[in-house]
């Protein structure tokens, strides 16, 4: 059985003038394949708006929790160190001692923070919103 080979297309200049006419429209193709292959680029659009949307809102809950958990432990922390503060208070006899040996427990406190940011803050943050956007469970499906 011979197969039909296809002509390759005509250079511009030795097409028919109705042909290279930029006002005319090119002819509709009603071919099936091709209204399916559109309706598969649509769909592929849609399932991407709607993956974009389900990332988008998950990032956006997990930094509002975060939000919420921070200032709920900084009003906590915050409490508990001024309580901290007149109980040392009253066993050293001194605030200002009290207040002095706090300032350098925050200041140690911030410096450990500091060497370990890497470590406990950005790579937990990429692992998360890796987590969130590469998420192929419901790919699978």
């Amino acid at each position: 059985m011979r197969r039909k080979l296809l002509k390759p297309p005509l250079p511009l200049f030795l097409m028919p003038p109705e042909m290279t006419d930029p006002n005319q429209s090119m002819p509709e193709n009603k071919s099936p394949l091709a209204e399916d292959l559109k309706e598969y680029v649509r769909l592929q659009l849609s399932l991407l708006k709607l993956t974009l949307v389900e990332k988008l809102s998950r990032i956006t809950a997990f930094m509002l929790l975060l939000v919420l958990i921070v200032l709920l432990l900084s009003l906590s922390f915050f409490y508990l160190s001024f309580a901290a503060l007149e109980w040392m208070a009253v066993l050293l006899g001194s605030r200002e001692l009290a207040l002095l040996l706090f300032g350098l427990f925050f200041l140690f406190l911030a410096l450990i923070l500091y060497l370990n940011r890497g470590k406990w803050f950005v790579y937990g943050f990429v692992k998360v919103f890796s987590r969130i956007i590469f998420d192929d469970k419901n790919e699978e499906e």
